[in-house]
């Protein structure tokens, strides 16, 4: 599975990846549909300046997650925290892929929504990350 954004100050992720999973999402929460695997995305809001988005699922099918860059440039600086049992593979600005950490399954990234990034969670794997 493929999601493809392209990132913007105000993007909202769950709205956006509930329409492309044809699912509802109510109150910030987004449960994945037993046809997909198991599992949830939850968005935190403390105030406009700060979000947390949580991801924790198990698909059946890997998910690749593609952010495109910005087309108007932001302040906005995202945090991503991964803890995964299996490794996952990270691609930025059309490089190399490669692990995203190369001692352990657990990594931080500080991102910016001006680079554009690929990252693939493999099927079956438990994946847990906030952003």
């Amino acid at each position: 599975m493929l999601f493809e954004f392209t990132a913007s100050k105000n993007f909202d992720f769950i709205t956006r990846f509930a329409a492309w999973l044809k699912v509802p999402s109510r109150n910030d929460f987004l449960k994945i549909p037993k046809k997909l695997g198991e599992g949830y995305v939850r968005k935190v809001v403390f105030d406009d300046e700060f979000r947390l988005l949580i991801h924790r699922y198990n698909l059946k099918e890997d998910l690749i997650i593609r952010r495109n860059p910005s087309i108007e440039q932001n302040d906005l600086i995202s945090v991503f925290f991964y803890d995964n049992e299996q490794a996952i593979d990270f691609k930025l600005n059309d490089e190399t892929r490669g692990p995203f950490s190369q001692k352990s399954d657990s990594a931080v990234q500080v991102t910016t929504n001006d680079l554009s990034s690929t990252i693939r969670f493999p099927a079956g794997t438990l994946t847990q990350y906030i952003v």
